[in-house]
């Protein structure tokens, strides 16, 4: 009984200096937040290693931070490593628009790297398919070797046959509908074609599709 109130002991102070050490590099980030915020530049610039207050002096670093005008909110962090380093990612608010931000922090506490980028937009719901719409949707999943792709076929109302168009995308990891931001250009090409009597499949790539997806028979 004895020794395994120890092991307990044991695990919950394991956990305990887990939770520790996570915390750390986020505590880091938010102070150099804080500061950049308060327009103390030069307690900021304090936190910095030397390679990263050579390559970004603190006027330069005040500077970048006004551009985004004042600060409105903080979203929730999220911590992960790479190797002695560990990124801090968070979103932030501004006047100009929400920032995606990561600091990198060092084993020392550290901040050895700062990286602002606009925030991807991101697309809304997709519209329904109105009832009295001449087409409809029905899921579809394209079928090969390498297993099966989810997709969606827009086929026009009536009797067929019908022509059939498939879209094909271009680089990257894209979905059905080539979302981009809040665009879905497939979505718009495949509802468009519809109407005039030609189907149209569209379906997620192969780097897109969850792995369970791409095994399924369904």
């Amino acid at each position: 009984m004895r020794a395994l109130t120890r092991w307990g002991m044991s695990l919950m102070l394991s956990f305990a200096a887990t939770l520790a050490h996570a915390a750390q590099p986020a505590q880091t980030a938010a102070t150099l937040l804080d500061r950049l915020q308060a327009g103390d530049v030069g307690a900021a610039e304090e936190m910095l290693t030397p390679e990263m207050s050579k390559a970004v002096p603190a006027a330069q670093l005040q500077a970048l931070w006004n551009s985004f005008g004042g600060l409105q909110e903080r979203g929730a962090t999220q911590v992960s490593a790479r190797g002695d380093i560990s990124l801090v990612t968070q979103r932030l608010r501004f006047a100009v628009g929400d920032i995606d931000t990561q600091v990198a922090v060092d084993a020392s506490g550290r901040v050895a790297g700062l990286n602002f980028k606009p925030a991807a937009a991101q697309a809304p719901p997709a519209p329904s398919v109105p009832s009295d719409a001449s087409f409809k949707e029905m899921p579809f999943n394209v079928v090969s070797g390498k297993g099966n792709l989810p997709g969606t076929l827009a086929l026009p109302k009536g009797k067929g046959p019908f022509r059939v168009v498939v879209l094909v995308h271009g680089s990257g990891p894209q979905d059905r509908d080539e979302t981009i931001g809040p665009n879905r250009p497939f979505l718009d090409v495949a509802r468009g074609q519809a109407p005039p009597r030609k189907a149209v499949l569209r379906n997620e790539k192969r780097p897109k599709t969850p792995p369970e997806e791409l095994n399924s028979d369904k």
